[in-house]
């Protein structure tokens, strides 16, 4: 392995920890704005954790996947069905009416 493809590679995983952890904190970040909103609720500790709880899980079935049915349709897929959840609960009148 030359030395510029060793360079991509370590670029490409920095690349992805960087956009892993953006996701994660974007539930922090959006949460103050969240409940100003929609009103306080009990239930607010729950959407960090099950945001982080639901991409655990999901990661090592999303890689499987993606080995037996390929990459562009499961990427589709999972871009369809994070615009349709956005969607929802984006209209949700309360915290937990989309739950």
């Amino acid at each position: 392995m030359n030395r510029l493809t060793r360079q991509t590679i370590i670029t490409a995983l920095f690349v992805t920890a960087i956009l892993s952890a953006l996701d994660i904190s974007v539930i922090s970040t959006a949460l103050p704005t969240m409940l100003r909103d929609l009103g306080p609720s009990p239930a607010y500790p729950w959407v960090a954790n099950s945001f982080l709880l639901t991409s655990t899980a999901f990661a090592p079935l999303f890689g499987q996947m993606a080995n037996i049915f390929g990459r562009r349709s499961l990427i589709l897929i999972a871009v369809v069905l994070f615009s349709v959840g956005s969607a929802v609960c984006g209209a949700a009148p309360s915290l937990t009416a989309a739950a």
